[in-house]
């Protein structure tokens, strides 16, 4: 089954990581050939709206106003945000504009229901025409809501291609899981359209990213110490495992196999695919929400959000 997107569907507010957003999205569009939508979420009330600026109407008399300018605020909002995303596309772009009603990271979850050919492309942070709607970090309320792979972008930083005009490479993290096989099919799927080298990059942590105190030898139970030898040993197995496993999900996907690089690097995991994309200069990250490698506490906490804040360059992140 091709899990290539068909619909790439970009939450816009007015501001700049949103049209930042816009733009990667309708490259990437054209690229799949899949199918560009535009979003902005408002209020889905005038009471939510009262809410949100922290006021209350004065007077019952006023209730007609009211409706009236919840209206005017809630096509003009909408009208400004569509304008400005479009100022970033070709003029000749073939978008679908929404108008989703309800808190943003709700109303986009809803909107992408359970569509398993749908990739959301959205800013890192932006905060709308009404500031109190955009709080907070839509985009990781986003991830966390929205099974499908969520992309995040930076203003500026949308990757595309290097300087010798190939298409920026696909940093996969890798390390067993089945977060990172749900990252490597995707990856591969779109480095067939896009023609994007793959480079699997495994992490293992090395003596001093477990605990600086630490010298010649670690204890990661109540077993014997590990000496520096015994600690490569385990990583050259982590990563020839993680590499292996990864390949075969490529080879099992209904795409060309794409040119492939493996990467080695000593470090907690989070550390080394942003120090490695920052050596690239221009890169894009597909990652998995989560996963755990062969060492159990290698990858405690999120990973895919240490990466999400550490890269400013196109983060994807797998549900």
């Amino acid at each position: 089954m091709d899990i290539t997107p068909k619909d790439i569907i970009v939450p816009v507010d007015g501001s700049d990581h949103a049209g930042a957003a816009a733009r990667y999205a309708a490259r990437l569009a054209q690229a799949l050939t899949a199918d560009l939508h535009l979003v902005h979420a408002f209020p889905g009330s005038i009471k939510r709206v009262m809410e949100t600026l922290g006021r209350t109407p004065r007077h019952a008399s006023a209730e007609r106003m009211t409706a009236e300018t919840f209206e005017t605020l809630r096509n003009g909002s909408a009208r400004r945000a569509f304008q400005h995303a479009r100022s970033y596309l070709p003029a000749d772009s073939s978008i679908t504009e929404h108008v989703l009603d309800g808190e943003p990271s709700e109303a986009i979850a809803a909107f992408v229901g359970d569509g398993h050919e749908v990739q959301v492309v959205m800013g890192r942070r932006g905060i709308g025409r009404v500031r109190e709607l955009f709080l907070g970090s839509v985009s990781e309320r986003v991830i966390l809501r929205v099974p499908q792979p969520v992309t995040v972008v930076t203003a500026g930083r949308e990757a595309g291609e290097t300087r010798d005009g190939k298409p920026a490479p696909l940093v996969v993290p890798v390390d067993g899981s089945e977060a990172a096989h749900s990252a490597v099919v995707h990856a591969a799927s779109l480095a067939r359209h896009t023609g994007a080298a793959l480079h699997l990059l495994h992490a293992f942590p090395g003596l001093g990213s477990l605990d600086p105190s630490l010298n010649s030898t670690i204890s990661l139970t109540n077993a014997a110490p590990l000496s520096r030898q015994e600690l490569g040993d385990m990583a050259r197995l982590s990563a020839n495992e993680a590499f292996a496993t990864a390949r075969a999900a490529i080879a099992d996907s209904p795409v060309e196999m794409p040119r492939i690089v493996e990467i080695r690097r000593e470090g907690l995991p989070a550390r080394a695919v942003t120090e490695y994309v920052q050596s690239l200069g221009t890169a894009e990250v597909i990652i998995g929400r989560r996963g755990l490698g062969r060492v159990q506490g290698v990858l405690l906490g999120s990973v895919s959000q240490r990466v999400l804040h550490g890269a400013e360059c196109p983060v994807t992140v797998i549900g």
